[in-house]
């Protein structure tokens, strides 16, 4: 006995046929801006070179690389830096440093958080700039 398909279960697999691959398409590019971010990242911490950086730009691909642990936590990053801000700097040492300092709060500031949030946030004087680091975990002892 022969089955026949209908046209209208023949238009719903391809429709879900568009919408698997539309999926795809979507993890697929997130997965290519992650191993493009790491690979910036790992770069920069193994060149101890100094070089000009667009600071927002890079301080996202630092922050892509570390979303998967902040993610563990359910953390919300909040990231606040001008556009436009390029820095000639040791970009190597800058990301351990916001690294370390986003590790050291998933580690330790969290543990009675229901709802844990980290903020960096970046502003210029002059030639100089501003990092104000913040997460509202348990703080420290004296």
């Amino acid at each position: 006995m022969k089955k026949r398909l209908q046209q209208s279960q023949f238009s719903k697999f391809l429709q879900q046929l568009a919408d698997a691959l539309k999926i795809l398409e979507v993890n697929t590019e997130r997965a290519a801006t992650l191993v493009q971010s790491f690979k910036k990242v790992s770069v920069d911490q193994s060149a101890n070179e100094a070089r000009e950086i667009e600071l927002a730009g890079y301080l996202k691909d630092v922050l892509l690389s570390l979303k998967p642990q902040l993610k563990t936590i359910n953390c919300q990053f909040q990231l606040s830096c001008p556009e436009g801000i390029y820095w000639f700097t040791d970009a190597g040492a800058l990301a351990q440093i916001v690294t370390n300092l986003v590790m050291n709060s998933v580690k330790h500031a969290f543990s009675e958080q229901p709802e844990p949030l980290i903020s960096l946030h970046i502003s210029q004087q002059g030639r100089q700039l501003q990092f104000d680091y913040y997460d509202n975990g348990c703080g420290m002892p004296p």
